[in-house]
């Protein structure tokens, strides 16, 4: 049985981008009251916390050597896909 590190390293990677996305999505999309600032400031903050996930893996992806990019594109809309 052969383990490529490299696949285990992007499987898990993945798995923990998936779950990070959708514990934000879940958090931030919750709402007690129907104004229009609450939802404004809501979407702001999912919008900051999204956008730093993103950076996070345009940084990681050179000392990883991984695709951080396409990973992040393809595990995001298969997220918005399913829902």
């Amino acid at each position: 049985l052969i383990v490529d590190s490299k696949q285990l390293l992007e499987d898990g990677i993945r798995k923990e981008l998936v779950k990070q996305i959708v514990a934000a999505l879940h958090s931030y999309l919750q709402f007690n009251s129907k104004t229009n600032n609450e939802l404004m400031q809501r979407l702001e903050k999912l919008a900051e916390q999204i956008d730093g996930f993103k950076r996070s893996f345009e940084y990681i992806q050179d000392y990883a050597n991984i695709y951080g990019l396409k990973i992040w594109q393809e595990e995001f809309c298969r997220i918005i896909y399913f829902h």
